[in-house]
């Protein structure tokens, strides 16, 4: 996959996920944006903030690599909805 756009992740899920990241080199055209609101679980921000700054260890950039807490936004479809435009068209420039 060249393009991710990860909305309300559940990185809480295992620790796995952050093991594979600390192993995942930055690859040509790679693209990711993760989005989440404030109003989600109380600590999904602050697992959004370590995937941000391992992934920033493995050399991804602010060009490949765009995460948002949104103020408004919580776990649900609407939100998703709204956001969804705006992170397909940041993907694919």
């Amino acid at each position: 996959f060249g393009r991710i756009g990860v909305f309300s992740p559940s990185f809480w899920f295992s620790d796995e996920v952050y093991k594979r990241a600390e192993h995942f080199t930055n690859k040509k055209n790679f693209k990711m944006q993760i989005v989440a609101g404030e109003k989600e679980d109380e600590n999904l921000e602050n697992e959004i903030l370590k995937m941000n700054q391992l992934l920033k260890l493995n050399n991804f950039s602010g060009k490949m690599l765009k995460v948002e807490i949104i103020a408004d936004g919580n776990h649900s479809e609407w939100f998703w909805r709204r956001e969804f435009p705006k992170v397909i068209q940041w993907l694919l420039n």
